[in-house]
């Protein structure tokens, strides 16, 4: 066995995987975006979630630049004695604790509000809107609407939920089994 190219193997086989994984999960037939905000609320959680992603870019963009600065500039070079190792400067520890504090109490301001503003949505059904039941089960959703013809059936459908654009919609959500988390973009 040539043991010089398994980790080359390995890596291939990861990307292939990875690339196989991501292609398989598109679907142009019905494509789900959480980019793609049709609603006040999605577009509101949208805003926040760039906000909330830059913060984080910026970070990692920053510590890792530290990082990469510090491993360069202070790397141990084979004629060098070992420095002196130092512990307790309590300005850098306070540092390095207020930084990420202030960091997360900014990110938390507008989360607080968007989280507020999307609790204070209107809570009473829209007038002549469609009644959509959608029961949450352990894996699925199952969505149940009125028949067009016949009031006494329903239409359901299993992990998809169809809505004419432009018409007031009411949703009345129910589990059956299980907590559910469910979200309109």
């Amino acid at each position: 066995m040539n043991f010089s190219r398994r980790p080359k193997n390995i890596v291939s086989l990861t990307l292939l995987t990875v690339f196989a994984a991501l292609m398989f999960g598109c679907n142009q037939s019905h494509p789900q975006s959480t980019f793609e905000a049709l609603g006040p609320v999605a577009q509101s959680q949208l805003d926040l979630f760039w906000i909330i992603f830059a913060a984080g870019a910026l970070v990692f963009v920053l510590v890792e630049g530290l990082m990469i600065y510090a491993i360069i500039k202070f790397r141990r070079r084979s004629d060098d004695e070992m420095p002196h190792q130092t512990h307790g400067n309590n300005t850098l520890e306070i540092t390095w604790t207020v930084i990420p504090a202030a960091l997360l109490i900014l990110v938390s301001i507008p989360t607080i509000i968007t989280i507020f503003d999307n609790t204070n949505s209107p809570r009473t059904p829209a007038e002549g809107g469609l009644v959509v039941d959608a029961i949450g089960h352990q894996w699925w959703f199952e969505f149940r609407y009125p028949h067009p013809v016949n009031p006494d059936e329903e239409i359901v459908f299993a992990n998809e939920l169809h809505i004419p654009t432009g018409e007031p919609i009411n949703i009345r959500l129910e589990s059956v089994d299980v907590i559910h988390s469910f979200w309109v973009p």
